[in-house]
């Protein structure tokens, strides 16, 4: 399973609250629009980690979270969050008041008390304490931190060197001294203390050491001196200044190659082209160190730019281009190439071929051609360049992939003795991923087809069905797999500490502890992967529950309805669906598009800067929205019900362009309609499963599959839900229907 996009968090404090409290704020109920419960346990399914002191969000809860429930554990739950939430706001009597009220005994009553010292420690009140309180809030840190669960190990060692570095500065006058100073500094030293923290820190004392003077203030500004004058607000201490640094002289051979380089961009310009090149390729060849060389590099370019608004001239200059050293034999051929200058760039590549064969880009160099011959439909040419990849560069990043398209092209070529030696190479290959086993199992099924070879046809597919029943491979063979419909893991499954404080974080809403624990997780066996996939499904943890569920899939392969269930989930957001009156796309085709763009999380955002749950990007999601007549703003795409229509309508659009062929839609989708139309008029007549193989992307060919494998299970596991019969042209010959 190919990882999730990376999201990072660029949205603003306020645009996440104000989507917070729409989501919670305005449910029926308070229970209904804070709370969750499953097995007997209420979580808040608010992620406390996010909210900051001026949020709405928190004062929302403060004033909303009832201060008395019938049941014990939900009134020690209700304390946290008060607790919690009033420090987060530097409300210090009040966070206390709550964090003393929850009893001792409970794991949570450390965690409130922990979390009171832990703000208070990065707010600026404990800069207007005394030595002696805090000394007391360090006495507190020690009574409960045996208490606190391993996941805020890290936390509670910066909390305890922050509180240490407080007790340092609150010293009284009399005693600092030398050894004194040593010590401050000894203790700075930790790079657990943030920088911004240190630095006023180093201010502060600076303002009491200032009246000492003498040996004591030297002996500190010496510190200051060594090992922080490259911070601005230290620099301001000292009045003199930096002796700035003499300017380099020019060279003789720097003089040489700037010369030369005025000498090719004359040329260039009075249409000297072999005589300009000629003079570029002696720059590249003996001036590397100089200075000039990267200049040369931008000229050069911009020459090509230029050159290729005349391709019959820049065709005719192949023979001086090929002169070029091999860096720039790769750069340029691949900048021409994208540039669909596709015979220069292959005499480029070709040309590097002959004679760089063990330069670092020798791999890419023989991808890329093999993949210029597979586009021109040259596949004999393209299979024989593959080959020579996979045998010459065992380690490079292309090996697989290169040999998977040998025995591709080889079936394509109708050389199934080829084809076959090669998938069953892959089968017994040490350490081939599920992944490329399932593959290769499809492949020998096909090959034998063809052949005629029933029996050996079904023995793949037997063992397709057995081993990666769960693949995108298994949903588009003769049979179906199979799926048990009696219950996995018994009522009361083994439970580990991590599965004990992991429940605890999601009921208290430490939404980023919970992930600390994750990445973190010991070995699990099966029934304790699904009994904490439950609990992060119910709690709407889509990604990690997933993620549970398919590792187990891939060491336990049978299929089980209810594991099942938790890696294909029927999101919170389908109430937001109404096909009859705004979506022109059935439910489950937006559903497993969400799962493989975001994992459900609404608040997704990639490093592409696509967004919510059908990770859209703006320009996009504007042009889908004048459909619509709205205006939005980028945070307007964190609401799952606009996220859904916008998405929705750009897959509809995508349906429409493609007359409704699933495939291509999905293709456009991901990487856009021209390369989707590119791809269709060059692959398009062959069949559906060959085509989505021999699309070029990585990220495009998996994710078409995934969402295919998405389809085929939702409409099996969820028939009363997804009564519709899925119509669409290119979906797979023996899909379900």
């Amino acid at each position: 399973m190919p990882k999730t996009r990376q999201y990072s968090n660029i949205i603003t404090t306020l645009s996440v609250t104000l989507i917070l409290l729409q989501t919670h704020v305005f449910a029926k109920t308070l229970e209904e629009g804070f709370f969750t419960t499953f097995g007997g346990h209420r979580y808040i399914t608010v992620d406390l980690s996010t909210i900051k002191a001026q949020d709405p969000l928190g004062l929302t809860l403060t004033q909303n979270i009832p201060n008395s429930s019938p049941n014990k554990s939900d009134l020690s739950q209700n304390q946290f969050i008060l607790s919690y939430v009033h420090a987060i706001r530097n409300e210090w009597e009040q966070a206390q008041k709550y964090a003393d009220l929850i009893p001792k005994e409970n794991q949570i009553y450390a965690l409130a008390q922990y979390y009171v010292i832990h703000f208070l420690v990065r707010s600026d009140k404990l800069r207007q304490e005394s030595g002696t309180q805090v000394i007391q809030h360090q006495d507190h840190l020690r009574l409960v931190m045996f208490q606190l669960p391993k996941a805020l190990n890290y936390d509670v060692l910066v909390t305890s060197e922050l509180l240490e570095m407080y007790r340092f500065i609150k010293v009284e006058k009399e005693q600092i001294t030398n050894h004194f100073i040593d010590q401050l500094f000894n203790h700075l030293q930790s790079g657990k203390i943030p920088t911004k923290t240190k630095i006023q820190s180093i201010l502060d004392m600076h303002k009491r050491i200032l009246p000492l003077g003498g040996n004591i203030q030297n002996h500190f500004n010496h510190y200051l001196q060594t090992q922080y004058n490259s911070h601005s607000e230290i620099q301001k201490i000292f009045t003199d200044s930096l002796p700035s640094k003499e300017s380099k002289q020019e060279t003789p051979f720097e003089k040489t190659a700037s010369s030369k380089l005025e000498k090719a961009k004359n040329e260039a310009s009075q249409g000297q082209y072999p005589s300009a090149i000629q003079t570029f390729v002696d720059i590249f060849s003996h001036y590397t160190e100089t200075q000039t060389y990267e200049k040369a590099q931008t000229e050069f370019r911009n020459l090509l730019k230029r050159l290729t608004a005349q391709p019959s001239t820049l065709e005719s200059l192949i023979v001086h281009l090929q002169k070029l050293p091999p860096d720039l034999l790769y750069s340029e051929g691949r900048f021409l190439w994208n540039q669909d200058e596709n015979k220069v760039s292959k005499a480029l590549f070709e040309a590097f071929k002959g004679q760089y064969d063990f330069h670092s880009s020798a791999s890419n160099v023989y991808y890329m051609l093999a993949r210029m011959h597979e586009n021109e439909l040259e596949f004999e040419k393209s299979r024989q360049t593959y080959q020579e990849l996979a045998n010459q560069y065992v380690f490079s990043e292309f090996h697989e992939r290169s040999l998977f398209k040998v025995g591709l092209l080889s079936y394509l070529l109708k050389d199934y003795t080829k084809a076959q030696s090669i998938f069953e190479d892959e089968i017994e290959t040490p350490n081939a991923s599920n992944l490329r086993k399932a593959q290769a199992h499809y492949w020998l099924y096909r090959i034998f087809e063809k052949t005629g070879e029933k029996t050996k046809a079904q023995k793949q597919v037997n063992s397709l069905l057995k081993e990666y029943p769960y693949s995108y491979y298994a949903t588009i063979v003769d049979q179906h797999p199979s799926i048990e419909n009696k219950p996995f893991a018994p009522s009361k499954a083994k439970e580990s500490f991590w599965i004990y404080d992991i429940d605890t974080f999601l009921q208290v809403g430490l939404h980023d502890l919970v992930r600390r624990e994750l990445a973190e997780l010991d070995p699990l066996d099966d029934h304790e992967k699904y009994r904490l996939a439950e609990i992060l499904d119910h709690t709407h943890f889509y990604l990690y529950s997933m993620n549970l569920m398919y590792d187990s899939f891939e060491k336990t392969p049978t299929l089980h309805e209810d594991r099942l269930k938790l890696f294909f989930p029927l999101s919170p957001y389908t109430d937001f669906f109404d096909e009859k009156k705004t979506y022109r796309i059935p439910t489950i085709v937006a559903l497993s598009i969400m799962k493989q763009e975001s994992a459900f999380n609404p608040f997704a955002v990639s490093p592409a800067n696509a967004f919510g749950l059908m990770q859209l990007i703006m320009p996009t999601a504007k042009r889908m929205a004048q459909k619509h007549n709205l205006q939005i703003r980028q945070w307007d795409l964190f609401t799952p019900s606009t996220n859904i229509l916008l998405g929705t309508t750009y897959v509809a659009e995508n349906l429409e362009r493609f007359e409704q062929n699933i495939v291509d839609a999905l293709i456009s989708y991901n990487a856009g309609p021209g390369r989707a139309k590119e791809w269709k008029n060059r692959w398009g007549d062959m069949p559906e499963d060959v085509y989505i193989e021999m699309i070029p992307i990585q990220e495009t060919r998996t994710y078409v599959k995934l969402i295919l494998r998405n389809l085929y299970f939702y409409q099996r596991l969820y028939p009363k839900e997804f009564k519709k019969t899925l119509d669409f042209k290119g979906l797979p010959e023996n899909f379900i229907k």
